[in-house]
């Protein structure tokens, strides 16, 4: 038992981000400002990477600050998700798309937006990847799970990151009603955020390499699998329910 415990924890070892230690830059990203406007966006950002040479380094911190800074809007997810699946609804399901830095609240897409201008501030080169993700999807839910992810450029090579699954935690679940949802926005507006330090950087979802990521998601374009090799969709899915 113990000889294929050791194998699962050197195949997470050379697939995923574990092999450094970077709670000195999780615990950095601490410090930096929560409270953040267009004002003084740069002023974070230098905050934040203004003290580290590596684009890995760099990267990391970006990620840090958001997984202790920033919620996931399950409930705008699920109004998003339901307006695709009945585009002709005569029902009134638009869910503002309010400014991520105000309330600190966001879905996948937002998240990876966010996450994109500010290594880019930084001086990295990413972009934002959209597909699906998931596990144990099939040809009749995987249009459910869409999803947004980034592609980050690390001394010349590009990387997977998933600033969402990395640790961002929901901020809306128990949220029922467009009523309700405004009013939870504007409480955050008026509200002052401190980082949250319980949180912890899933480095499953930092740099995670091409082989390991196309396991759980999906890219539209081809190209963004990063893979010498590319699967198809219907692969895709046989895979994903093993």
């Amino acid at each position: 038992m113990f000889r294929y415990l050791l194998i699962l924890w050197l195949f997470l070892f050379s697939c995923t981000g574990f092999a450094k230690n970077y709670a000195h830059i999780d615990a950095k990203a601490e410090d930096a400002p929560s409270m953040v406007s267009e004002e003084n966006f740069d002023e974070l950002v230098n905050k934040l990477v203004g003290n580290y040479s590596k684009d890995e380094d760099k990267a990391r911190a970006i990620l840090a600050w958001i997984v202790k800074n920033i919620d996931y809007d399950d409930y705008r997810f699920k109004k998003l998700t339901y307006a695709r699946k009945h585009p002709y609804s005569i029902r009134d399901y638009s869910v503002p798309a309010s400014d991520i830095l105000k309330v600190h609240l966001g879905v996948c897409a937002d998240i990876a937006k966010l996450y994109v201008r500010m290594a880019q501030r930084a001086g990295l080169t990413a972009r934002v990847v959209e597909g699906y993700a998931g596990f144990k999807l099939t040809k009749s839910n995987y249009e459910n799970e869409r999803h947004a992810w980034v592609i980050v450029t690390i001394d010349g090579k590009e990387e997977f990151i998933d600033p969402t699954w990395a640790g961002v935690e929901n901020g809306t679940d128990k949220i029922r009603s467009n009523t309700a949802y405004r009013k939870e926005l504007e409480r955050r507006e008026k509200k002052k955020f401190k980082p949250q330090k319980n949180r912890s950087v899933n480095n499953y979802f930092f740099l995670t390499k091409p082989q390991v990521m196309i396991k759980t998601h999906f890219p539209d374009k081809q190209e963004d699998q990063l893979l010498t090799h590319p699967v198809s969709l219907s692969i895709f899915l046989i895979r994903s329910n093993r």
